[in-house]
């Protein structure tokens, strides 16, 4: 254990007598008989320097002898604390006096142009060449740290933005760093396939943290719990993608689109009309782009507009699908057939009629319609025997009894069947009736 200074003082000076002086003793009291003036008072200074000395040598051998491990424990540990501050990475600390700030580490560089003074609490030291240490204004010796030249590096490649691990400096602390590009390593976002407007979707969320649906804006559109599955259900087109939050910042990715849907509206002409000596109903959609499919009684035209044939009687369902290769939409109406189909026939007919369009008979239809082939047959309803047949619409029935020639006298009902060989689309192949020649 160290002693006291005030021991070493007490030791020094442990037995030092003056000598003495008989004769010294009379002249002392002579002087105190007698009146004399005031005189210049006695200096002790040599006493007192005598004192220091001895006090000086002492303080020498003590840290001569027993200094040097101090001196070392406190280089090891100067030394141990600046390790530990140069490992920690991103501090900002700035001192007063020059206004300069270090970044990467906590180590204090002094303005080697300012004059150390005794209030100064900054470091101002540094290593020569030879590993020596210098003294600062204090006089007290500085541990043997080397203070590493240190340039403020840009976050993530941007101008001006201090802070992050150094370049090439393997005492950096580039834990930021490795921590982001582990957490964006364990995001798993799901793969969305483009979706039409109003088109649901199930998204599962297989992290531990929650991600979002992202609008083009990266706007939050829904949130998706972690280890959660959510109904997605887009109400406006455009594009679309998953993210993650980052710290501050949201990180996105796994795009998808919503499409518009295609309009599929469309009008019907609901008169009763034939062209060609076909029923027809003509159908025309109102807007939109893509490609047009109508489907109506087994018959799937397309276009913007076309014709559908309605052969019997009653309600008939009509649809409209548009598909403008991204997303396909159907609209549907329904529409009432008055009458049925027959080839447009008459019911009787008169063969000594004046009027020539009554004299005979053969299904208009069968006179309207282009290339059509067919073979008409008249049944005598008495004993379905054929009275007439034919496969040329120019040639209609004018009453005459193939089996005898002759021209009933009175009125007779028969029954007509024509076979249609190459019907269009939708078209019955045979169709009936019957006619009364007056």
């Amino acid at each position: 254990m160290k002693e006291p200074i005030e021991e070493l003082f007490k030791q020094s000076l442990q037995g030092h007598e003056m000598p003495y002086n008989p004769e010294a003793w009379k002249a002392m009291n002579a002087r105190l008989d007698a009146v004399s003036p005031v005189a210049q008072p006695t200096s002790y200074l040599k006493y007192y320097l005598g004192a220091a000395g001895i006090g000086a040598v002492a303080i020498a051998s003590y840290f001569i002898f027993a200094g040097g491990s101090t001196l070392q424990e406190t280089n090891q540990a100067v030394a141990q604390e600046t390790t530990l501050e140069q490992t920690t990475a991103g501090t900002t600390k700035p001192f007063a006096g020059n206004g300069e700030t270090q970044t990467g580490s906590t180590s204090v560089i002094s303005n080697p142009d300012e004059t150390p003074n005794s209030s100064d609490k900054r470091l101002q030291s540094s290593r020569n060449d030879n590993g020596t240490t210098s003294s600062n204004a204090n006089g007290t010796e500085s541990s043997n740290t080397t203070i590493p030249s240190i340039t403020p590096h840009p976050i993530n490649g941007g101008e001006g933005k201090v802070g992050g691990p150094l370049p090439n400096n393997p005492n950096s602390n580039s834990s930021a760093t490795a921590a982001n590009t582990n957490f964006r390593s364990k995001i798993t976002l799901p793969a969305v396939a483009d979706l039409c407007l109003n088109e649901e979707t199930t998204i599962t969320n297989p992290n531990n943290k929650e991600i979002y649906i992202l609008d083009a804006l990266n706007n939050t559109i829904q949130t998706i719990p972690a280890n959660k599955a959510v109904v997605f259900e887009p109400t406006t087109v455009g594009n679309y993608s998953l993210g993650y939050r980052n710290d501050e910042t949201i990180e996105s990715s796994s795009n998808f689109v919503v499409n518009r849907i295609p309009d599929a509206a469309f009008t019907v002409d609901l008169a009763h009309k034939y062209e060609n000596g076909l029923p027809v109903t003509h159908v025309a959609a109102i807007s939109g782009q893509g490609a047009y499919t109508w489907t109506a009684e087994k018959q799937s035209p397309t276009g913007v507009e076309t014709d559908l044939y309605f052969y019997n009687k009653g309600e008939q369902t009509i649809t409209l699908t548009v598909n403008n290769e991204q997303c396909a939409s159907s609209f549907e109406k329904t529409i009432y057939v008055e009458e049925d189909y027959n080839l447009m026939a008459v019911n009787a007919f008169t063969p000594t009629s004046t009027d020539p369009r009554n004299q005979t008979f053969m299904p208009f239809a069968l006179t309207q319609r282009a290339n059509i082939n067919f073979v008409l047959t008249i049944i005598d309803g008495r004993d379905g025997g054929v009275v007439y047949q034919t496969s040329d619409a120019s040639l209609p029935w004018d009453g005459t009894d193939i089996r005898s020639g002759r021209r009933s006298e009175t009125p007779q009902v028969y029954v007509w069947k024509a076979v249609i060989l190459n019907p269009a689309t939708n078209e019955p192949t045979e169709y009936r009736g019957t006619i009364t020649m007056n």
